[in-house]
């Protein structure tokens, strides 16, 4: 009877044991790889990866961002992983008391951006871990676009409406712009309101700013090669109040802007005073009338409006409404 219960013992814990290992973590076999080896060599470099709280992988599949939680008192972590070697790049303590950090992968899956509170923001370069601390606005940050050739990140203010810890930054939104081989501020636009809009004029001149604020917030239009506000140009001369935003588009040759809330209004941007002053607009349309969900040109002399009710083309000189 004890050989035969010994052997039973011995039969059973093999099976206990397996049943004892939790099972990897199916978002680690999202991109293709071995879930169970993945999750073997996170976890011999001493990380528990079975509390895994946030997994981010890079858009080109390389990466993991695992969001590590804390214990004891011990800040947790945010750990960049090379699936491709199975090893680990790098760490960054992330406790974050008011939530989990946010991470954003640029599309090459080269950089990260940490957000992580109390801990600050990072600008990760994963290849070479390169980890530099950025200043973002006063409710972190929208990595918006990569400029690759130029070295910069475009960030705008993360700001939406029902946001109450970050209602005394209500109207302080706008645009930075970041060197991304040191992580400095290059330039910062302040342009009110809790969310922003921007675009580039063809020539990459011209730099139109747009904020979504509970006022009328001007739209500013900046010259990139010297830095300097060129005109702000007041938006309820696009009709109604500024709570969704101005529309703003640029013509293909860079010389006209065009804004619209319920009506068109058109600057000619040759014609602006470089003082920053308000200015008025070269042409005024009498519609659509309704609220323009988007404006674009279809060419240098033609305009196309988006409202509720369908889609309407204008002319740009004179205004008329074109069938």
């Amino acid at each position: 009877m004890r050989t035969l219960l010994i052997v039973v013992i011995l039969f059973l814990l093999p099976i206990a044991s397996l049943h004892a290992q939790a099972d990897p973590d199916p978002r680690l076999s999202e991109c293709g790889y071995d879930a169970v080896a993945l999750h073997s060599a996170i976890e011999a470099d001493g990380l528990p990866v079975d509390r895994l709280i946030q997994l981010e992988w890079s858009p080109n599949c390389r990466y993991l961002a695992l969001r590590l939680p804390s214990s004891h008192g011990d800040p947790g972590m945010t750990v960049v992983w090379d699936a491709q070697s199975n090893t680990r790049v790098g760490s960054i303590t992330t406790y974050a008391p008011g939530g989990r950090p946010n991470y954003q992968w640029d599309p090459r899956g080269d950089y990260l951006v940490v957000s992580a509170n109390d801990e600050g923001t990072y600008l990760w370069h994963v290849p070479s871990n390169r980890q530099m601390p950025i200043n973002p606005f006063e409710c972190g940050l929208v990595a918006t676009s990569w400029d690759y050739d130029a070295q910069q990140l475009y960030a705008t203010s993360p700001l939406e409406w029902g946001d109450n810890w970050c209602t005394p930054y209500i109207e302080t939104g706008g645009l930075r712009i970041y060197d991304l081989t040191t992580g400095t501020t290059i330039a910062t636009y302040r342009v009110g309101g809790y969310s922003l809009d921007y675009e580039f004029s063809d020539d990459g001149r011209y730099m139109i700013l747009s904020g979504h604020g509970m006022s009328n917030v001007p739209v500013q239009v900046w010259d990139r090669t010297t830095g300097s506000l060129v005109a702000s140009v007041p938006v309820d001369e696009g009709g109604g109040i500024n709570h969704t935003g101005a529309q703003i588009a640029i013509s293909p040759d860079g010389r006209y802007l065009a804004i619209g809330m319920l009506y068109l209004r058109i600057w000619d941007l040759t014609q602006l005073v470089d003082d920053g002053s308000p200015q008025a607009p070269a042409f005024r349309y009498a519609g659509p009338t309704e609220r323009i969900r988007e404006v674009r040109f279809v060419d240098n002399q033609t305009l196309e409006t988006s409202t509720w009710s369908g889609t309407q083309r204008w002319d740009l000189l004179t205004g008329a409404q074109l069938p």
